[in-house]
C-alpha cells in the first residue's frame, strides 16, 4: 500500500522592524498597497498542517507517474483576510501545480496582517511539498 506524504512548510517574508510595499499596478495611483513585509504577520485561523492533511488530495496520475516534488505557491492575503492573486511561483507538474492551487484558494479566511496598527494586504509563499513514500 502506498502512503502519501504531504508537507506544506509557510514561509513568510515578514519583519517586525521594517515594513516594505508594492504598489498593486504602477499604472493606477488608487491601487492598493500590497505589503511583502509587515509588523504583524497574518495568521491562519486554526492548524495549518491539519488544514493541508485533511485538504490536499495526491493527482491519481501523479501517483502513477511517481511525480514527487515541492510546489511553491504565492499568493496575497487581504486586508479582509481573503486569498487573492494565487499563482505558481515554482511548479513541478500540471497535476501536483494545479492540487497546490486548489488548496490555497479554498482556504479559510485568515487574520490578516497589521501595520501601523492597521489591517493590511501581504503577499505571502508556501512550498507545498508532494512525497509518495511505501
Amino acid at each position: 500500500m502506498i502512503k502519501w506524504i504531504i508537507t506544506a512548510m509557510l514561509l513568510l517574508n515578514v519583519s517586525a522592524t521594517q515594513a516594505q510595499e508594492k504598489p498593486a499596478s504602477s499604472s493606477d495611483s488608487s491601487a492598493k498597497v500590497i505589503y511583502t513585509q509587515t509588523e504583524q504577520p497574518p495568521e491562519f485561523p486554526g492548524d495549518i498542517g491539519r488544514y493541508f492533511r485533511n485538504s490536499v488530495v495526491y493527482p491519481r496520475k501523479a501517483v502513477d507517474d511517481g511525480t514527487e516534488g515541492v510546489v511553491y505557491v504565492t499568493f496575497v492575503i487581504t486586508a479582509q483576510g481573503a486569498i487573492e492573486d494565487v499563482k505558481i511561483k515554482g511548479g513541478v507538474s500540471e497535476e501536483l501545480d494545479a492540487e497546490a492551487i486548489r488548496v490555497i484558494k479554498a482556504m479559510p479566511k485568515w487574520k490578516p496582517a497589521k501595520q501601523g496598527g492597521k489591517d493590511v494586504a501581504v503577499y505571502y509563499t508556501t512550498p507545498v511539498r508532494f512525497e509518495i513514500s511505501n
